[in-house]
């Protein structure tokens, strides 16, 4: 009996762990299936890099920009175009008429006489008044041109102190100082340099590159580079040109690596009014809260809600990091796993976490608002009947000027409600109030610019040109580690907006090392003169392989 009990018990104890070891197999079947298998940077090919593109062999050596005499060349060149004060003031009047944009009429003479082989051979064409447009011409119809944009104008020099005259130019053995110097009469006298040292060794191209610059891209451009866009739309016709070049990020160090990192995206632009209209009155009988205090509740409310931000696949900033992922020699181990496996499970949380570290990443994959101005009030004892607040906006890639509009309507509709006011929204009335109302204006205002291919022929110029300036042509100013070439996004406005119509294949970029642009759009703006010597060399190596 007692053997047949054991004998029992041994069939259900086979039974039992054989159904708990099939339980235990399927589980682990979804368990494993489950895991992502998470590939090696070997195994990935989010970020092919270029070959480096060696220019025409008959043409001088870049190398020349870096020698001592023609650095003193140089020098003059990019001081005497900072000694011209070219201001864009917001409140600008038409172009002929205002008499702030006399000043450019200098900037031309300057042109004129410091790039006497460009102005000929380019044939300067003047644009509403003082848009600079250049053609040189190709030889072969059948290439489509190549685009290379820079601005003239600068923004104002502010009420704080300057270590040396913001004008002045001023060379000091290291930086050259003034404003403009990193934004952007660099490129600007870069891109002229390099076209007149070719043509003093008869360079002729086969393709026609074109030289567009705007005088107004500080308040959005739509007298100086907009006219130019239309010119060259009406010449050529729509999608007609194989690239735009803009300004944009310098390269900077990353991981042991340098990263040059043309932004293939623009974040979008909105500017918005909104004015509250309310009774006015002797301030000796008050209301509780005042159209001051009415809108500055209104301004907290936006600023206690900001923007959430989010980065799906494709986004420039997350290609970027699967590039450095792919290619950096230092990159910590943790974050190269997240990055190329950016699907996986909290992968994409913990992404953004890291983001949100670093403010100046963050801005990328973000909108962001910010309340620049504000007005109210005329005497100390009078009530307030109007208040008017400002906010710009720079739109994520993945938002729309609607959804922004459609947001402040929303938060600014609470506050109405609550103090029983009158909502406008571009004009459509949305609440009726008796006590006053809220107008919202959309002003100037762009959505997020199409995402242009970080592949193809333009690329591969943009990328072989790095790679040889800055692995070769550079010499004691080539920077350290590997060179990758990664696509980004611009954060900042850019005049390229107008020119959407004429190509897909838009990039902003500048050639200098982004440590040395010091203090751009602030007090003691200044660059580190290497960097305008590499500008030059990147221009000129730009210029040969996409032009021959």
């Amino acid at each position: 009996m007692e053997e047949q009990n054991n004998s029992v018990w041994h069939r259900r104890s086979k039974l039992e762990l054989s159904v708990m070891a099939g339980i235990f197999l399927f589980f682990f079947y979804i368990i494993v299936s489950l895991i992502p298998i998470v590939p090696s940077e070997s195994e990935t090919n989010f970020c092919p890099q270029m070959e480096t593109l060696y220019p025409d062999s008959s043409f001088a050596n870049a190398t020349m920009f870096f020698e001592q005499d023609y650095a003193k060349y140089s020098v003059d060149k990019l001081s005497k175009a900072v000694q011209i004060p070219t201001v864009s003031y917001d409140d600008m009047g038409v172009p002929g008429e205002d008499e702030r944009y006399e000043v450019f009429y200098d900037f031309q003479a300057f042109v004129e006489k410091e790039f006497p082989l460009s102005v000929k051979h380019g044939n300067l064409e003047i644009v509403n008044e003082h848009g600079l447009l250049f053609t040189f011409k190709g030889s072969s119809s059948e290439l489509r041109p190549v685009l290379l944009m820079a601005h003239q104008d600068v923004v104002p020099i502010g009420n704080q102190e300057w270590d040396f005259s913001p004008f002045s130019g001023y060379y000091d053995g290291e930086f050259i100082h003034g404003r403009g110097t990193a934004d952007t009469k660099n490129t600007l006298v870069g891109i002229l340099e390099a076209t007149e040292s070719l043509l003093k060794q008869n360079w002729v191209p086969r393709r026609t590159l074109l030289l567009s610059f705007g005088y107004d891209e500080e308040i959005s451009g739509n007298n100086g580079a907009r006219p130019m866009a239309e010119e060259l739309v009406s010449r050529y016709g729509r999608d007609s040109l194989e690239a735009i070049v803009d300004e944009g990020f310098g390269f900077m160090s990353a991981f042991g690596s340098t990263v040059a990192a043309p932004a293939i995206a623009e974040k979008g632009y909105l500017d918005v009014g909104i004015d509250l209209k309310t009774p006015g009155g002797h301030s000796s009988m008050p209301p509780d809260h005042t159209g001051i205090g009415i809108m500055a509740e209104l301004a907290k409310v936006l600023e206690d809600n900001p923007f959430k931000p989010s980065i799906d696949n494709g986004n420039p900033t997350l290609s970027l990091f699967q590039c450095l992922a792919e290619h950096a020699e230092h990159m910590n181990k943790e974050l190269r796993r997240i990055v190329l496996d950016i699907d996986g499970v909290g992968h994409r949380k913990l992404f953004l976490k890291l983001l949100q570290r670093k403010p100046e990443l963050l801005y990328t994959i973000r909108t962001t608002q910010a309340l620049d101005v504000i007005r109210g009030g005329v005497k100390i004892n009078a009530l307030p009947e109007m208040v008017s607040l400002s906010i710009n906006h720079r739109l994520a890639i993945d938002s729309s000027v609607p959804a922004i509009m459609d947001r402040i309507e929303h938060f600014a509709s609470r506050v109405a409600e609550k103090y029983q006011l009158g909502l406008y929204s571009d004009g459509d009335e949305v609440l009726v109030g008796p006590n006053g109302n809220f107008s919202i204006t959309a002003m100037d205002k762009r959505e997020p610019a199409p995402i242009s291919p970080s592949e193809g022929l333009p690329w591969k110029w943009i990328g072989g040109t790095y790679r040889h300036v800055l692995g070769e042509t550079a010499g004691e100013h080539k920077p350290e580690g590997n060179i990758i070439v990664s696509p980004s996004i611009m954060p900042a406005a850019t005049d390229t907006h107008h020119f959407w119509a004429l190509t897909r294949a838009i990039y902003r970029l500048s050639p200098v090392y982004f440590e040395d642009m010091i203090n751009f759009h602030t007090v003691n703006e200044k660059l580190r003169f290497r960097s305008h010597l590499i500008t030059v060399a990147w221009y000129y190596e730009f210029i040969l392989n996409s032009t021959l």
